[in-house]
């Protein structure tokens, strides 16, 4: 039986590895990891409302990327469009719409995109929606109307942030005895007018139109004079 020194098999494996390696980065160069863009909507999600986000994917190799599956983990994130396919050296966008429940202002799911040669990219779709109005979701701030302001006696104010104010459907403030308290919405100025006691403790239950979720319901807080706006 014939022998080899060790020295000659070591050279082989040497050059095997060499090849191997060689073989991998050629691969690695010619099919590079697709890469994520920057996204686009996340500043402008809105709660209660459909926000549209969308998030670009470039393929950097120089053959074309075929996707199998495009999935989110939540049904508050639904896909609107996606790529089965990115040509070579070209970027795609994929369009999602988001939910987000008025009374929970944060935005974190994943985006797992799936390849058609088993490769699987993930992408972390996180942010807050814009608030409501000052305060949410915890609570609405309000302000005292100067006496001037008002028809009858002293109201408070509630500020709609102005994103929300063409979504609002309908507004109702309640006494601790879940009686309605006389309330306007002023949908031009976006403010709350509410003829309320003061000094017993009311809630503000807002819906958002179109929104498929619940109410938003959150105390009224009285914010105090230098505080700022309400």
């Amino acid at each position: 039986m014939r022998t080899f020194p060790i020295q000659w098999m070591q050279g082989v494996l040497a050059l095997f590895l060499i090849c191997t390696a060689s073989a991998w980065a050629a691969l690695a160069i010619s099919n590079p990891h697709p890469i994520w863009g920057t996204p686009q909507g996340l500043d402008r999600v809105l709660a209660g409302v459909p926000s549209r986000i969308v998030i670009p994917i470039k393929n950097r190799s120089v053959h074309a990327l075929q996707i199998q599956s495009v999935q989110t983990t939540c049904g508050c994130v639904q896909i609107v469009s996606a790529p089965d396919r990115i040509p070579a050296l070209a970027s795609r966008d994929i369009v999602l719409e988001a939910r987000v429940d008025p009374a929970n202002p944060l935005l974190r799911q994943w985006l797992s995109v799936t390849l058609a040669d088993g490769r699987e990219l993930r992408f972390l779709i996180q942010g807050q929606a814009l608030p409501i109005v000052s305060g949410w979701p915890e609570q609405a701030w309000a302000r005292r109307l100067p006496s001037s302001d008002s028809l009858a006696g002293e109201l408070l104010a509630i500020r709609i942030q102005e994103p929300y104010r063409e979504h609002v459907k309908s507004i109702a403030v309640l006494d601790p005895d879940d009686q309605e308290i006389a309330a306007a919405y002023d949908r031009i100025r976006g403010e709350v007018l509410v003829a309320a006691d003061h000094r017993r403790p009311s809630m503000l239950v807002l819906s958002i139109r179109r929104a498929d979720t619940p109410d938003w319901v959150a105390p009224i807080r009285i914010r105090n004079e230098g505080e700022g706006d309400g």
